[in-house]
Parts: C-alpha cells; structure tokens; sequence
C-alpha cells in the first residue's frame, strides 16, 4: 500500500473517527504527525488509548511565534526519515514549516496536498494572493465544501487540483443512538414544557452572545403573537445563559422557553435532538448542522456564507431546512414556521431526507473513499 503522512498542528478528539477510518483503509497506510501534548482549551486524541492509530502516530513539537504563527520542530526530518509517498498538510498558510515541507517534498518528487477551508470569499488581496500560491506549490487540496471550489475556480485554480471531501462527526455513534430513541421518552425530555405536545425549536452549542439565540427566543414570541406556539429547547452553557432566562421572563415565555444547562453524553443530546423539529442557530451554523441532521432533525441559519461554516451546504432550502436573512428576526420565525409545516407535512420523509444528507456525503467513509480515490489516481 501507498504511504501517506497526514500532518496536523493537533489532532483534535472529536476528529478522531475520520481518523480512524483513514487507519481503516485498505488502499493507503496513513501515518498521523502532530503534538500530542494536552491542552485546556480543546481536547486532543490521546493516541495510546487509539488502537488502530497508535502504532501510526508520529510525535511533533509545536512552537508557536505569536499571531498564529507556527513552527513544527521535526517535522522536516520525520517526513524524510519515513520516505512516504504522499504528505497532507494541513492547510493553514500561517503554519511556517509547512511552507519549506511543502517545496522540499514536491523537490523530492513526492505528492503534497493540503486539506482545509481554503478560500472563504472574505479574503484581502494579499491574502488570497498567498492561498493562490500554496494551492500552486501543492497537487491539490481537499475542501470542506463545494462554495470554497467555486471559489478557487473563479479565481483561475485548476479543477484538477479541487477535491470536495465535506466533513464528518462521529457517524457510527449518532447512528447507534437514533437507533435506541424511544418516542415514549420525549414527553419527559420536554415536562419542563407548560405544553410538550407543541413542536420544538431547539439551539445546541456555547450559550454566548456571538450565537445570537436571542434572536431565536424573540422569533418564537413572534410566532406566538400569530397563534404560532412552538417550545424552544435550548442545550448548553456560557455566559449568555442567564441573560436569555431573564429575556424569557420578561416576555412571559418561561414554560415555553428551557435552558437544559450543558450536556456532554451523546446518549443524551441525541435523546433531546430527536425529540426537537427543528434545530435553529442563528449565528454561523458550522458543525451542529451536521450533528442536527445525523439524527434526522433539519437545521435553520443565516445567509451570511462569507462568515458561514462549510457545513451550511448540509441545509437544502425547502428539504433539509432554511437559510433567514441574517439579522431579521421576522425573517427568521418564517422560516422557523416553514420548517415546522415541511417536517410536521411528512415527518419520516423530512427525517429520512436529512439522513440521506449525512449518508451519502457527510461522514468518514465518504471522506476516506474520496481521499483514497485521489492519491490512487495521482500517486
């Protein structure tokens, strides 16, 4: 088999699926190198717990310069010890030795490919003039979503060079706890509910006010005010959380209106996500759109794709959710209620719908197939 380097400045845990099937691959033998050391702010794959990634982890050691400048000691000797075919960098331009990896394994004669966001639409000049390079000096890079292609191909990049691989969480676990929901649980989820039988709009996420979930408590009032009554369930903790009590209170909307608090178990987040319609994040959407269709519940943010997530494409208008126009409120509970007549017109359709999103794009497999299919094709 090929051997392939995948190079990251820390594997973060919650990446660790795609991880694994990567290791899972019969077509290519991938090798992981990054700084193991633990930090406070996100949790990192601890690799000696990694059965399938253990063996295939080789340790790096980050220095960081300031302003997101980074220095990878021996990353360089690592990748000419090991001779591999192939090196995916990750494709961040502020990470210094990437660049100098980067030139010597092309020099090498070796493939080199980056994976990343790529381009937001947002950059300045220079900016986009140094993605355009580092797309250049690689063979190609792989794209959370099809917007960051059109993009690159507006701005001259070869097709050949834009592989779209989306992204992924962990499917095999949401996909064990959709299978274990039980229907009878949803009326003691939503008792904190002066009326649990009446649909639920839910938030998951930090409880901050850069989430914007004002918004959300204010659309529902909205709808209320037009004999629209929806429970709005909001799941997570930060320092907006009191605040949006006291804006629930003061708009007389306490039994419709619950902060769960933070929950960190799958098996209870799925439970509260399946019992929803409809999960609404009024700021960027990213990641929890995935999370919100792996189990079957369609997903509302705003228009604003220049400050999006790559994940907002996971929303087909109509079919998967809605996208409001961002910073109108109005704008927002209509589509809060359209989402509700779509899922409440045909529920097991808009479920399976939103599952099928998930099943043919948005998990490791597919991401494992597409990067293995690429390195086939050009290694």
């Amino acid at each position: 088999m090929k051997k392939v380097a995948i190079v990251y400045h820390y594997f973060a845990h919650y990446r660790a699926p795609v991880f694994r099937a990567l290791a899972d691959s019969e077509k290519t033998d991938y090798y992981f190198l990054g700084d193991p050391a633990p930090t406070d702010d996100i949790k990192r794959i601890n690799f000696e717990n990694e059965e399938k990634l253990k063996y295939k982890f080789i340790p790096l050691k980050n220095t960081w310069l300031g302003m997101g400048f980074l220095w990878q000691r021996n990353l360089l000797r690592a990748l000419t010890e090991n001779d591999f075919e192939a090196v995916i960098f990750l494709g961040d331009i502020k990470f210094i030795t990437t660049w100098f990896a980067l030139i010597i394994t092309r020099l090498r004669g070796k493939k080199a490919y980056l994976w990343g966001h790529g381009l937001y639409g947002k950059e300045s000049w220079l900016n986009l003039q140094v993605k355009l390079l580092f797309l250049k000096l690689s063979n190609g890079i792989f794209l959370y979503n099809n917007r960051a292609k059109g993009i690159y191909l507006k701005n001259g990049a070869p097709p050949h060079k834009l592989t779209v691989i989306y992204n992924s969480l962990n499917f095999d676990e949401t996909e064990y706890y959709r299978e274990l929901y039980k229907t009878e649980n949803k009326s003691k989820l939503l008792s904190p509910f002066s009326n649990h039988d009446l649909p639920v709009a839910m938030y998951i996420g930090r409880v901050n006010q850069g989430k914007k979930i004002d918004m959300l408590i204010h659309a529902i009032r909205i709808l209320k005010k037009q004999n629209i009554d929806l429970n709005c369930l909001i799941i997570g903790d930060g320092n907006d959380k009191a605040n949006l009590e006291k804006l629930a209170k003061e708009m007389n909307m306490e039994g419709q209106v619950h902060l769960t608090g933070a929950k960190y178990s799958e098996k209870d987040i799925s439970q509260y996500m399946m019992a929803s319609d409809v999960c609404v994040c009024p700021g960027p959407i990213g990641l929890t759109g995935i999370h919100s269709l792996s189990y079957g519940v369609p997903a509302i943010s705003n228009d604003n794709f220049n400050m999006q997530g790559p994940e907002h494409e996971a929303i087909i208008p109509g079919v998967t959710g809605y996208f409001y126009k961002e910073g109108d409120v109005e704008d927002l509970a209509d589509k809060i209620h359209k989402c509700i007549i779509l899922r409440l017109s045909n529920k097991e359709k808009n479920i399976q719908d939103c599952l099928a999103v998930i099943h043919n794009y948005y998990n490791p497999y597919y991401q494992r197939k597409t990067i293995d299919a690429v390195l086939s094709d050009q290694i």
